[in-house]
């Protein structure tokens, strides 16, 4: 009887031996391969100095190299007005030259943008630097304005454009709390370049002319943003940051369109409404917040 009962239960014990080791099996080789299947994750920390010292000193000279040269606009447009270099030239044409390649740097920003994403910063760098120099050669030898507005309005403006873009965004990935120091010194080389370049060309125009004065910032252009472009190095593998060439959805934003609307207006020379929400800032904003810090009017 004992027999006869324990003999259906016996499939049923090797299926339960069997389903046991087939368990074991697979929880022995989950434990065996699991480590090679996951990768640990490594948040990625800036090392706030070191190289990036480095990139700051090249941005700081592309600045002063692009926006500070541009500044010198102004010595030649006196010049100029004040010599028939190019007949029939109106003063207001003179003056949209300048304004020109201010433009064109903004305007070809997006394509800047998708170069550095396509083809990495270097190359948005070196396009740059010969569109500049370039720009600013042809510029020198320029005899009718037509080719004043192609050469040190147009093509600068594209070179600065693509210099400004890839270096804008170096600076800011190799540092963290230096971030806004590392970031003002960069930002200073335009200041720094224009007024150096400014006295400079003013000197080299009276001794040297116009001609080779131009052709002289070209060569230094080149030569300085050609080696700060080789030095320049990003950290977009390391952050994982993507390049979009227009981002649409930030004019949903009412907070990006409070932004950009005085920034716009400065821009295209009504300098009044960012003055005048200066002013209402100082005036109304500034002693209510000295007023709840305990501050009396005359502090």
């Amino acid at each position: 009887m004992t027999q006869d009962m324990e003999t259906p239960d016996a499939p049923n014990c090797a299926e339960e031996d069997r389903s046991r080791a087939c368990s074991e099996k697979t929880i022995t080789s989950l434990d065996v391969e699991q480590p090679s299947l996951i990768k640990p994750v490594h948040e990625d920390v800036p090392p706030n100095g070191g190289y990036g010292w480095v990139c700051v000193a090249c941005s700081f000279w592309i600045n002063a190299h692009t926006w500070g040269i541009n500044s010198t606009y102004g010595v030649f447009l006196a010049y100029y007005l004040a010599h028939n270099r190019f007949p029939g030239a109106s003063a207001l044409e003179f003056a949209f030259v300048g304004g020109l390649s201010i433009s064109q740097a903004l305007l070809v920003s997006p394509l800047a943008t998708h170069t550095t994403r396509v083809y990495g910063t270097r190359t948005t760098l070196l396009i740059g630097v010969f569109l500049e120099a370039l720009a600013l050669i042809s510029a020198s030898f320029a005899r009718q304005i037509w080719q004043l507005f192609l050469s040190q309005g147009v093509c600068y403006g594209f070179g600065m454009g693509f210099l400004f873009v890839g270096s804008v965004g170096i600076v800011p990935q190799w540092f963290t709390t230096r971030r806004s120091l590392a970031n003002g010194i960069a930002t200073a080389g335009s200041g720094l370049g224009g007024m150096m370049y400014s006295l400079a060309a003013n000197v080299m125009i009276e001794n040297i002319g116009i001609g080779w004065t131009i052709r002289i910032l070209g060569i230094l252009a080149f030569v300085v943003n050609f080696v700060c472009a080789i030095l320049l190095n990003d950290r977009n593998k390391a952050i994982g940051a993507t390049q979009s060439a227009f981002d649409y959805a930030l004019f949903g934003q009412f907070e990006f369109l409070l932004f950009l609307a005085p920034v716009a207006a400065e821009v295209m020379g009504l300098k009044e409404l960012p003055t005048a929400l200066s002013v209402t800032w100082l005036v109304l904003v500034l002693p209510t917040t000295c007023e709840f810090f305990g501050l009396e009017q005359l502090e």
